[in-house]
């Protein structure tokens, strides 16, 4: 009503002025005279057009209008309605005989300048200023004041802030012209809380299993870890979480009939939830319509529903368009256009009767693969990984299949991929497009520092998309030949004192290009010293020199999972007047050397590599050199010299290692491994001081670089600490782990996630004395970060529950840090 009284006022406000200014020109309202329009004129804006706003008006040149009259109202009442304007005048600035030119003088309403909140934190501003969307410069109107209220109670009202007082002050700016200031004041009061649920018509299910189905609503309990905070939209999840409770148990027409909110004082609300339960009900008989391709027996097969199950719509729809249901078979066999609709078609007491109508269609052929996205990585090497071939009858699992493969790349997104099946049903075509988003996955790490005496540190690059080909073509340089998915590392690590290590690598997914055949390349020099100058007389260093040499080739039985390697590799390790401490006895000043042939039958079905859901990996390896021993004439003589006997080293080494990744809900992953490891000998007397087991730790020693032994990670344990004591090394290990991980961010920039993990290991020097459930146990919390540039680095934190023999490590927690590498 007030609105109303001030549009009055100011609309006569405005009419007075329109007479005074026109009756300059001698026009009265008691003297109408008709006019025709000669001009339209807009003085005072700044910031608005001048044509929008003479459209407005309704008001036009050449147009025959009453002066006195209602036209020059009714302008003034539109420009009026856009609120826009806080003054409005129209006047006649000149008249000749019939013809008239009009004026419309406006005053602008104020712009923005600053917004500012009182009475909440600071942190909290900047969610709310993008959530009232006001920016620099915009008008301010009473609409616009009234917008941003509403939004700003109904943000706190969804908080559970149901007494929140918001109070929007438009304060001028005397030092801007037309422009002011607005000062939201924010008064949230006390969160509404609930006092008590009550729910009221259950018999299925006692009221501690309902409490517990509603996740986020909860009722005011001194234990319960969850704030009793009433949530509107957070009440209607809860509400649907009791449906589907019932519906999973049979309760078909289950319904809430009731969900009073009682007002028990400001601050404190009563729930009170009536349920009709209804029957429970069960499958009864399950019929066939419309299907010609398959049996109606092996569509029963598939579906694995029987008469007296419960009755469960949601379990239907997925024995129906799940990925191992009754859809896949006609899905993977080119028919697209299948359609299933299940029906009840009778309802007797308890009893469902369903028929589930089947739409075939005709079967769809592939037409066209289209792949968008890819700026970098190159058409070939997306295109030999996508399983869809133009040509083929459309399937399902092969799309899944391609999605997996080019996660398993890692130059794209697995989170943003998007794959777009565009039938023709008119043609019974299929064109599929691969919506790729590309990642950076090349790192380099630099590390240095000042010892003191020298400079120690370390580079590391690794090109993970490399186009060797390419290094030539100087326009292929940006900032590096890329784009053909071939791997490159290059690494180097120095403290002119200690230790020095160099390594290169290179890996071809696809050697020829025709074919998944790898190879790959490698070659390392490390240099460990004793901690003496080189002019000093006690100067000693060991320097191991190593190369390898693999094939790598993708199998298709007993599925195309499985893949098998085989590498050749030889090693040089040299003694100079350095004691090596290793578990078989070596001169301070020996050469030995090595000849390695490995094989190695692995299969890999996870999803992605960053961060798995689903799938596994197996990995069974052997390594092994000739038995050189069996070879020589005076292999059993025990006076053998240490150069004699480790001329050439000997052994046979097998290592077993799984992860299982399972999906516990969401994005809630469960890792399980167990992992296995022995070295074995030809010949007793010609034990290898090298590729032994050391257990404990974070695996971060580097030992492996200069001693060939294998580190094994075991968390809340110090580094060796299960290593049998007194060796440097053990023959035999095996471990086990849970793992239970969720994830912070999955975002292309960076790969976060949290994880509790339950392991247990242990080490033995022979199978004597193995026993595979005598374990090491650590259980502990950590974090993972994986950023491109930089690798993955992380951080856990684990107890050790068991005491090792000879070393005093139970009862404390141990940091172990990650780098580059995996637990």
């Amino acid at each position: 009503m007030i609105k109303k009284i001030i549009f009055l006022c100011a609309l006569i406000a405005s009419l007075c002025s329109n007479y005074v200014a026109l009756s300059q020109e001698q026009i009265t309202f008691s003297n109408p005279q008709k006019y025709i329009i000669g001009d339209i004129q807009v003085e005072g804006v700044t910031y608005l057009q001048h044509p929008p706003i003479i459209r407005i008006t309704g008001l036009s040149v050449g147009q025959k209008i009453t002066i006195p009259g209602p036209d020059i109202t009714s302008a003034v009442e539109k420009l009026w309605k856009q609120g826009l304007f806080s003054d409005i005048k129209i006047y006649a600035s000149r008249i000749q005989e019939d013809t008239i030119f009009l004026t419309i003088f406006l005053t602008e309403r104020a712009r923005l300048n600053t917004i500012t909140f009182e009475g909440i934190k600071k942190r909290q501003q900047t969610d709310l200023l993008e959530l009232i969307d006001f920016k620099t410069h915009e008008q301010i109107t009473e609409n616009k004041k009234n917008i941003i209220q509403k939004k700003l109670q109904d943000f706190y009202f969804e908080k559970g802030y149901f007494n929140a007082v918001i109070t929007i002050k438009e304060i001028p700016d005397t030092t801007r012209f037309n422009q002011s200031d607005i000062l939201i004041s924010i008064q949230k009061n006390k969160r509404v809380k609930i006092q008590d649920i009550v729910f009221e018509g259950n018999t299925a299910y006692k009221n501690t299993k309902l409490h517990r189905t509603m996740k986020n609503t909860k009722r005011n309990r001194w234990f319960v870890l969850k704030r009793s905070k009433y949530i509107p939209k957070d009440f209607v999840v809860d509400k649907e979480s009791i449906l589907e409770l019932y519906k999973k148990d049979g309760y078909r027409d289950v319904m809430i009939y009731k969900d009073s909110i009682i007002t028990i004082d400001s601050i404190s609300k009563k729930i009170v939830i009536g349920i009709d339960e209804g029957k429970k009900y069960y499958f009864r008989n399950i019929t066939w319509l419309g299907n010609s391709v398959y049996q109606t027996e092996l569509l029963e097969k598939v579906l694995n529903i029987k008469k007296g199950d419960v009755y469960i719509e949601a379990l239907l729809q997925d024995k129906i368009f799940g990925l191992d249901g009754v859809s896949s078979l006609y899905l993977d066999n080119g028919y697209l256009f299948f359609n299933a609709e299940p029906v009840e078609i009778n309802i007797d007491n308890d009893s469902v009767d369903i028929e589930i109508r089947i739409y075939e269609g005709q079967q769809a052929t592939i037409n066209n693969i289209v792949v968008k996205g890819n700026n970098k990585t190159n058409d070939q090497v997306i295109y030999r990984e996508i399983r869809t071939k133009p040509g083929d009858l459309f399937s399902r699992s092969d799309i899944i299949r391609t999605q997996r493969e080019l996660a398993m790349l890692g130059y794209f997104d697995p989170e943003k991929m998007e794959i777009n099946p565009k039938p023709n049903p008119q043609n019974g075509t299929v064109d599929i497009e691969y919506g790729l988003e590309e990642k950076s996955t090349d790192q380099i790490e630099l590390s240095g520092g000042w010892s003191g005496q020298y400079v120690i540190g370390s580079v590391r690059l690794v090109l993970n998309n490399f186009s060797i080909k390419n290094m030539l073509n100087g326009s292929e340089w940006k900032p590096i030949p890329s784009g053909d998915g071939q791997s490159l590392t290059l690494n180097a690590s120095f403290n002119p004192r200690y230790y020095q290590y160099y390594s290169f690598s290179f890996s071809e997914p696809w050697l020829g290009g025709k074919k998944p055949n790898g190879l790959s390349f490698s070659v390392y020099h490390s240099v460990r010293g004793n901690g003496y100058e080189r002019s000093n007389d006690n100067f000693g260093n060991w320097k191991t020199v190593g190369v390898s040499l693999g094939l790598q080739r993708d199998l298709q039985k007993p599925d195309d999972y499985f893949t098998l390697y085989h590498e050749i590799g030889a090693k040089r390790y040299n003694l100079n007047n350095y004691s090596s401490g290793l578990p078989e006895v070596l001169p301070d000043t020996i050469i030995t050397k090595s000849i390695t042939f490995a094989t190695s039958l692995s299969r890999n079905s996870i999803d992605q590599p960053l961060y798995p859901r689903r799938g596994s990996s197996f990995s069974l390896r052997l390594e092994l050199t000739p038995p050189h021993s069996a070879f020589m004439e005076n292999a059993n003589n025990t006076d053998l010299t240490p150069e004699q006997r480790y001329n050439w080293i000997e052994y046979h080494k097998w290592t077993f290692k799984s992860k299982i990744y399972t999906q516990i809900y969401d994005k809630l992953v469960l890792e399980t491994r167990a992992d296995f490891g022995f070295l074995g000998f030809y010949n007793e007397n010609f034990k290898s001081p090298f590729e032994r087991f050391d257990v404990g730790g974070d695996g971060l020693s580097g030992g492996f670089y200069m001693y060939g032994i294998d580190i094994i990670p075991l968390r809340g344990y110090t580094s060796g600490a299960i290593t049998p004591f007194g060796d440097n090394g053990a023959n035999l290990y095996n471990k086990f782990s849970l793992e239970l991980r969720y994830p912070l961010t999955l975002k292309p920039e960076a790969t976060i996630y949290g994880l509790v993990f339950a392991e247990g290991a242990n080490a033995w020097m022979n199978f004597n004395n193995y026993n595979p459930f005598e374990l090491k146990r650590s259980a502990g919390f950590g974090v993972r970060l994986f950023i491109p540039m930089m690798g993955l680095i992380g951080f856990d934190y684990g107890y050790g529950f068991d005491n090792v023999d000879g070393k005093n490590n139970i009862g404390k927690w141990q940091p172990s840090f990650v780098l580059g590498q995996q637990f």
